[in-house]
């Protein structure tokens, strides 16, 4: 007797297993974008620290800027959406632009401010305290730049966000 065996899936199996590469599909998309939105917050906090060792060995080597006469100060002037670097020059042209940066979208710093290098010294005039922040997750990385002109991290964290 000769037997016809069939080989091959049924319809409700191979539903199941689409059902399933679909659902994981999903998962592993939403996983991404995450990880996506805080690898921006963490390239724009990396980006501003390096600015600023950056503004401070320039201040601390006396790079003149192109400046012509004395100089007073190196500076970093930030908003929510971009920081500068400024030079400032006592021949009458004061806050010479050197660079400006924007954030990348949804990344912001809440406060507006200004972080000054007094021109050949090893340090900022006052510490300061910035939030970065991706509006799309919620965690924030604190950067806490000290007198001496040390960056100090703290992040990710929900609580740098408060």
């Amino acid at each position: 007797m000769v037997q016809n065996k069939k080989f091959g899936f049924t319809l409700i199996e191979l539903l199941v297993v689409i059902s399933i590469i679909i659902l994981f599909s999903g998962l592993s998309l939403a996983g991404y974008s995450k990880l996506n939105e805080e690898n921006k917050l963490k390239s724009d906090t990396k980006k501003f620290e390096s600015t600023v060792e950056l503004v401070r060995k320039k201040a601390i080597v006396g790079d003149t800027g192109g400046c012509t006469g004395t100089i007073s100060n190196y500076s970093i002037q930030y908003t929510s959406s971009q920081y500068m670097i400024n030079i400032s020059c006592n021949n009458g042209s004061l806050n010479n632009p050197i660079a400006t940066y924007k954030l990348l979208s949804n990344v912001s710093i809440k406060t507006s401010g200004t972080i000054t290098f007094p021109f050949q010294t090893n340090g900022v005039s006052s510490s300061s305290n910035l939030i970065f922040q991706n509006t799309n997750i919620p965690k924030c990385y604190k950067l806490t730049i000290q007198t001496s002109g040390i960056v100090d991290e703290l992040g990710p964290s929900v609580s740098a966000c408060n």
